[in-house]
């Protein structure tokens, strides 16, 4: 059994990980997931230093607004969207606010061919 102890998203606990503030979430050594979990925060005028990865990936931009590259193409995101990234393809998301945070959480994992594990640093 795993123990039931609700983690708590902490300033304290953010970490600076691909140019923006992150919390590692999942997986974690007593609670070995199939992904991997990050609340990301970007501050305001910021942005993620532009990179790929061998996971797949999911964002789901809990407040604020911004910018996302994928690949060659730009969109607007917002509060309740959700965006897919494919493996192996470059990606950046700028916040485009001057006074607020864009916030975030990063979902990946490995394709099902690829047993290693959700590893990578997000972000």
């Amino acid at each position: 059994m795993y123990p039931f102890e609700p983690q708590k998203i902490l300033p304290e606990k953010l970490k600076q990980e691909y140019g923006i503030f992150c919390q590692r979430l999942y997986p974690q050594a007593q609670i070995p997931t199939p992904f991997g979990a990050t609340w990301c925060v970007i501050e305001p005028s910021g942005s993620s230093t532009p990179h790929d990865h061998d996971e797949e990936e999911t964002f789901m931009i809990l407040e604020g607004k911004g910018e996302l590259l994928l690949g060659d193409e730009k969109r607007l995101v917002q509060s309740k969207d959700v965006i897919y990234i494919p493996a192996f393809t470059r990606h950046e998301i700028k916040n485009l606010s001057s006074d607020e945070n864009l916030v975030f959480l990063s979902l990946w994992w490995r394709n099902k061919e690829d047993e290693s594990g959700p590893e990578h640093n997000p972000h």
